[in-house]
């Protein structure tokens, strides 16, 4: 039942392929999608570079039901905004999908599926979203929120001080500070969720490349704690 497949990021491929249905052209051309034709081969388009995030338009989110953004976290019912400032990952985790990503692009186009979105862009959507939709929670699913170096969190912070809404992350506990914590803490962060996939630390070493140790993360994971 499956006509074809987009391989990679679909951005710059659904535009594309939409164009030439719309022009009622083949779209054998399109890149990074796979087409199944009718005598049951498959025609395997090359994949393109990476779209370049920087580049991408405001949503417009008035063409979904308003209910369509209302989440739950930690109990209450919030009109939420998903928010993309990182886009992909650069830990290995076996279990995961980025490392297939960037090892798939670094080998089809030479470049690196892991990247950061200016933080002017994310202020601009951040304030587009508060001021027009009334959004009142903001949750930001970076793979690894705090894969940013210390100049980029301290940008970060700062711009996001003019939001003044809550937002949640998700990050791994090796990233964590007690700076941080408590940088997050005054601009607005409300909860976090941390990937520690399994408690046995040998298992989380060898099988899943996670090589940080338990007591290291029981440390760490008793910042937050003191700025609740």
């Amino acid at each position: 039942l499956v006509d074809m497949v987009c391989v990679g990021e679909g951005e710059n491929t659904m535009i594309d392929l939409c164009n030439h249905l719309d022009k009622g052209e083949t779209y054998s051309d399109v890149t990074n999608i796979w087409i199944k034709h009718r005598d049951g081969k498959i025609s395997k388009n090359p994949i393109s570079k990476p779209f370049d995030i920087n580049e991408t338009p405001m949503i417009d989110i008035s063409l979904f039901e308003e209910q369509r953004l209302y989440r739950p976290m930690a109990g209450k019912w919030y009109k939420m905004m998903p928010v993309e400032t990182i886009r992909g990952c650069p830990y290995k985790c076996t279990f995961c999908n980025s490392p297939d990503q960037i090892t798939l692009y670094n080998k089809k186009t030479d470049s690196n599926f892991f990247r950061k979105k200016s933080i002017d862009l994310v202020y601009q959507e951040l304030k587009h979203f508060k001021e027009n939709y009334k959004v009142e929670y903001n949750y930001f699913w970076a793979d690894t929120f705090l894969s940013w170096n210390n100049e980029e969190f301290d940008e970060f912070c700062e711009m996001y001080a003019d939001i003044k809404l809550p937002f949640w992350i998700q990050t791994r506990p090796e990233t964590l500070t007690d700076y941080k914590v408590k940088r997050l803490k005054e601009v607005g962060l409300h909860r976090i969720s941390f990937g520690i996939e399994h408690g046995n630390q040998s298992f989380r070493k060898k099988l899943l490349k996670r090589d940080w140790n338990n007591e290291r993360i029981i440390d760490v994971l008793q910042i937050p704690g003191q700025y609740d």
